[in-house]
C-alpha cells in the first residue's frame, strides 16, 4: 500500500509542474511521474479535495501553423479556440485570432502544425456561437445581411421548395412556374456558389453586383467550355464530311 509521503511527494511535483509548465500534456505528465491514466486522476481528485483544481485542456491559446486556400506556404496564426463546429463536409474552429485581433474562422484540414502554449484566456462574454451564425448561409458569419434573390426554373422548383435551406427563405411561385427564392445573408457569394449547382435552372436576379459577378463566372465557363468543344466539333465536321 502506498504510503502517505510518498504520495504527497508525488502530488508536490505534480502541483509544481502544471504550475510551471501547464502546457503539458497528461501523456507527458504520466510519463515524467511515472503513474497510470488511472493514478492521475485520482491524484487530480486528490488536489480538487485540497483546493487545488486544474483544466490542463481548457481556455489554453494555441499557435498554429495554417495554409489559407490561396497560399502556397503555411503561415503563424496564434488562436484562442472557442468553438469546433462541421459545415458542409468539412471541420472547422472559430476563435479569437491574436493577429487580426477578431473572431475568425479556420478549416481543420488547413493547419500543418499545432502547438499548446501556457497563456490561458477567457471567452468574449458578448460571444455567441448561435447568434454569429445565424446570418450565414453556409460558414461565413456576420452581424450584417444583404438580401439575395434567386429565380428557378420550373424543373428545379420542387427541390427548393421541399427543403428549408435558411432561416429567413422567402419562396414564391411566378405566374410562368418559375420560383422566386429571396433570403437575407451575411455573404451573398454563398447563395451564388449554391445556386451554380443548379446550372441553367438558377439565376441571381439580386442585389444587381451579385448579378454581374455571376454573368462574369459564366462568362469565363463558356470561354473554358468553348475552347474544349472546338477540337471534337472539328472532329464531328470531318466525319461528317
Amino acid at each position: 500500500m502506498e504510503s502517505r509521503l510518498k504520495k504527497s511527494h508525488r502530488l508536490i511535483r505534480l502541483v509544481s509542474d502544471i504550475k510551471s509548465a501547464p502546457y503539458l500534456t497528461v501523456e507527458q505528465l504520466l510519463v515524467s511521474h511515472g503513474i497510470s491514466r488511472a493514478q492521475f486522476y485520482k491524484d487530480k481528485s486528490s488536489l480538487r479535495e485540497l483546493g487545488f483544481e486544474f483544466f490542463w485542456d481548457r481556455h489554453r491559446r494555441v499557435v498554429l501553423s495554417y495554409r489559407k486556400s490561396s497560399a502556397n506556404q503555411p503561415q503563424r496564426e496564434d488562436l484562442d479556440p472557442y468553438h469546433p463546429f462541421f459545415q458542409d463536409r468539412s471541420l472547422y474552429v472559430e476563435g479569437y485570432a491574436c493577429r487580426q485581433k477578431d473572431i475568425r474562422m479556420f478549416r481543420l484540414n488547413r493547419i500543418q502544425d499545432i502547438a499548446f502554449t501556457p497563456i490561458q484566456f477567457t471567452i468574449q462574454e458578448d460571444y455567441s456561437f448561435g447568434q454569429r451564425y445565424r446570418n450565414a448561409f453556409s460558414v461565413f458569419a456576420g452581424k450584417t445581411t444583404e438580401k439575395v434573390v434567386v429565380r428557378f426554373a420550373l424543373r428545379i422548383r420542387t427541390y427548393i421548395e421541399e427543403t428549408l435551406w435558411h432561416h429567413s427563405q422567402i419562396t414564391t411561385r411566378n405566374d410562368d412556374g418559375s420560383l422566386r427564392f429571396e433570403v437575407h445573408v451575411a455573404e451573398p457569394r454563398e447563395v451564388m456558389w449554391w445556386a451554380f449547382r443548379w446550372g441553367a435552372g438558377a439565376e441571381i436576379m439580386e442585389p444587381d453586383w451579385l448579378r454581374e459577378e455571376a454573368k462574369g463566372e459564366v462568362e469565363k465557363m463558356v470561354m473554358v467550355y468553348g475552347e474544349k468543344m472546338k477540337p471534337r466539333r472539328k472532329e464531328m465536321n470531318k466525319c461528317n464530311e
